[in-house]
Formats: C-alpha cells, structure tokens, sequence
C-alpha cells in the first residue's frame, strides 16, 4: 500500500482503508480514498451495500457504492458469505453491515449475560442468547442481532430446532451502543423488537453508563447507576442494579 496517504484522513477510518487496499491487493489513490471517507461519513455502517458483497465490480479500488441499494429475500441473506469482520443483519429487506463491537461494549454484554443466565438459566425459565438471528418480520425481511437476548422456555418450545432464525422477538433483547451507532437507528431497532413481541428492550450506553428502558412505545424510561433494572417482565424475579453492567458494585 506504498501509495496509500494518510494524512488528513480521520484516524478512524485507517484500518478500514488497509482492509480495502489489501482486499484489492492494490494501492488507493486520493481520489478513492476521499471517496470511501465521505461514503463512512453518510453511513459508517453501510459503506458496501449487498451488490460488492456479492463480488460486484470495483472502480478506483474500491467497491461501486449503489445509490439504491438491492432488497434481497430471506432465502439470498441466509445464503450471503460471512461478513467478517462485519455482523451483518437484515432490515426491511436491506442487507446492513456493522463494525465488529469493541472491547468495552463487548464487557459489558458479557456481564449482562451472566447476570441474566444466573436469574434464568438454572431456574428453568429460559435461555440467554449472544449474537443470534431473530427474524421479526417477514415481509419484507427483517433480522435482528441483539447483543444479548433472553428467550422463555415456552417459547423455545414453539420453535423447530432446526430454524436459521428464530421467529418473532427475543422476550427481552438487548442492544449495547457502539460509537458509530445514531439515536434514531438504535430507536428504531428498540421499537422494532417491541412490535415484533418483545416485553422488554434495553438499550445500555457504556459511555453514559445509563440504559433506557423500552416496554412499549409510549413507555421509555432512561436509568443511571444508581437506579435498578426491573426485568420481570421477562423473567421472574430479575432485579439487576444498572452499576453491575459498568462494573460497579
């Protein structure tokens, strides 16, 4: 990548144009680099729309963004490679592509899920799940991967255990921020799980170190480290004080 300058080029965005030029196995001109930073800058995470996914062609090193990006059925997103390092989800259709979560978003999905596993997991009342499919509607299409989700045991009952996905929302989903994540998308995927069948959604800001609460559209509540976390909705007895998922107490 001796060509490859870097310089006036947000630092975030570095490894991400590594990746590009080695993928191509080429070098990136200015005029693509600049080009991939404005396409970050509309979206970060859907810079490649399904069609470069899929091996479309390349212009300048770089994969031809679709101003209208292609809708794909259920069937085709199931059969899409790996997305490595990206998760890819599926919304409304529109295949979306996210940024592999970090260190400490990554910490904070772990303690939940063993918070929510001792509440549940012994007790008979269901299973917690960490990046599974959850397909919350069909058509069009949509796929959600909550970072960490509790399903009841009847529930999981209903389902065959040879689903890709599992129909309908998780009984509590939960969602981690990330830095590149906008209020409007992480609403919109809150409501979402909520129409879907959810009882509970909660959307935990590591930065913040507050989560809000969603139990149905016109009921969204936002609580710091001091206050606790009423889960009960989904499974019996869960009470969980918002500092344990930031490490406190």
């Amino acid at each position: 990548m001796s060509n490859l300058t870097l310089k006036g080029i947000p630092e975030s965005l570095h490894e991400r144009l590594r990746v590009v030029a080695e993928a191509n196995r080429r070098s990136l001109n200015g005029e693509a680099i600049h080009r991939l930073q404005r396409s970050f800058e509309d979206d970060p995470r859907d810079a490649w729309t399904v069609r470069e996914r899929a091996g479309a062609p390349y212009e300048s090193g770089l994969p031809v963004r679709d101003p209208e990006p292609e809708l794909v059925t259920l069937a085709e997103f199931i059969a899409l490679p790996d997305g490595d390092p990206y998760r890819l989800e599926l919304a409304a259709g529109r295949v979306v592509r996210e940024p592999a979560p970090g260190f400490r978003h990554g910490r904070v999905a772990s303690r939940l899920s063993r918070i929510l596993w001792e509440a549940s997991g012994d007790l008979g009342h269901g299973e917690v799940f960490f990046d599974m499919g959850f397909l919350l509607t069909r058509d069009p299409p949509t796929v959600r991967i909550p970072d960490v989700a509790f399903v009841s045991a009847t529930r999981l009952a209903e389902h065959a255990t040879d689903e890709v996905f599992l129909g309908g929302a998780p009984d509590l989903a939960v969602e981690v921020l990330s830095p590149w994540n906008s209020a409007s998308e992480i609403q919109g995927k809150a409501l979402e799980y909520l129409d879907a069948g959810a009882h509970l959604v909660w959307i935990v800001d590591p930065a913040a170190e507050t989560v809000t609460v969603y139990r149905a559209r016109d009921d969204i509540r936002v609580l710091g480290v001091e206050d606790t976390l009423d889960g009960t909705a989904a499974i019996p007895g869960l009470e969980v004080e918002v500092g344990r998922l930031f490490g406190q107490g």
